[in-house]
């Protein structure tokens, strides 16, 4: 009936999780992971989905990770942060806009 166990629910709300803090961007895009982060690659990618640049490659830690981008290297446009472990990839779409 789409009732999830305790154990289920502590499962999915420890999920890896990022978020642009602050959307459209200017000069400089701040991000927060959260929850789950061990081995996680952090990277910036382009609408058409090139890289742009790799925040970090092997992040760990229990609690959460801020990180900031220097979006005044790249022209106008959309964007993507994705964070990718092991067991979990997640994004955040942004703007970057001048």
């Amino acid at each position: 009936f789409g009732i999830a166990s305790t154990s289920e629910r502590s499962k999915t709300s420890r999920r890896l999780s990022i978020k642009c803090n602050q959307n459209p961007v200017r000069t400089i895009a701040r991000f927060t992971i959260e929850n789950n982060i061990h081995d996680c690659e952090v990277n910036i990618y382009d609408v058409v989905g090139r890289k742009c640049e790799t925040l970090h490659s092997t992040l760990s830690t229990s609690d959460a990770a801020e990180f900031q981008w220097d979006a005044s290297i790249v022209p106008s446009g959309i964007y993507i942060c994705t964070a990718k472990t092991p067991n979990d990839c997640v994004s955040s779409v942004f703007i970057v806009n001048r």
